[in-house]
């Protein structure tokens, strides 16, 4: 299974595309309601809430995240937290080397999203510049999470208690504890609190997906539907709420 896309929701696709393509030193096209933006890992969609609307009333809210961050492999991360410093960015955590041999700094973007930039100091960098590495959702109950997850993307075994990562195509899905976070930015995150991030999965037939998610007792939000743009997807809830987005391309 493909970790297809980390999906924000906004009012303001435009602002956001603009923030991301500074911070990212990219050129994204200004203007519209959708705006994929590629690296050489994942994916990051951010996209109109009209749209959300329009495929699935109510379901999601826009800027209205405080339980998903998004993570950037950058070469030199004192380098890259001084020409943020520059362009006045919202900081939720400071330059701090966690005791796992990473360093960081992590931000808001202007619907509030975190954003984490983070090397690893004495290594050679794992992907190329400014991929979106991971995906990470942060939980009270990160097992019981993990092990959702798990389950939704066929992996085996049985999540820990306090983080797990599922290792894709198209990046790396991590659940961490709300104790881990707390320990590097108190406040930072409030657990189950995503109304506006929904995370993307390729499958190879959604419908098959749906009919094995909704056996298991899987909260569904939109049932499999076919979109002019060339997917058929479903919309179901995580353990705390957020919402998961199956896809195939059609």
């Amino acid at each position: 299974m493909k970790l297809s896309e980390c999906v924000f929701h906004t009012e303001d696709a435009g602002r956001l595309s603009e923030f991301y393509g500074e911070v990212l030193l990219m050129d994204i096209e200004p203007g519209g309601r959708y705006r994929q933006i590629d690296t050489a890992v994942g994916r990051l969609a951010l996209c109109d809430i009209g749209i959300a609307e329009e495929m699935a009333p109510g379901v999601v809210s826009a800027a209205s995240n405080r339980s998903v961050l998004i993570q950037f492999e950058v070469e030199d991360v004192d380098a890259e937290y001084e020409r943020l410093e520059k362009m006045g960015v919202v900081w939720a955590k400071r330059l701090t080397t966690q005791p796992w041999g990473t360093r960081s700094v992590w931000f808001r973007d202007p619907d509030g999203n975190v954003v984490d930039f983070y090397c690893r100091p004495g290594e050679e960098m794992r992907n190329p510049l400014y991929s979106l590495t991971h995906c990470c959702v942060v939980t009270e109950h990160a097992r019981k999470v993990g092990n959702f997850y798990m389950d939704v993307t066929g992996c085996e075994g049985e999540a820990s208690e306090k983080y797990e990562e599922l290792e894709l195509e198209g990046g790396i899905l991590a659940v961490c504890s709300l104790e881990i976070s707390n320990g590097m930015a108190p406040g930072a995150f409030v657990a189950g609190e995503n109304k506006s991030v929904v995370v993307g999965f390729e499958v190879a037939d959604v419908d098959l997906e749906y009919a094995r998610l909704i056996k298991k007792g899987v909260a569904c939000v939109k049932p499999p539907k076919t979109y002019k743009w060339g997917t058929r997807s479903a919309w179901f809830r995580d353990p705390d709420g957020g919402v998961v987005n199956l896809l195939s391309v059609v």
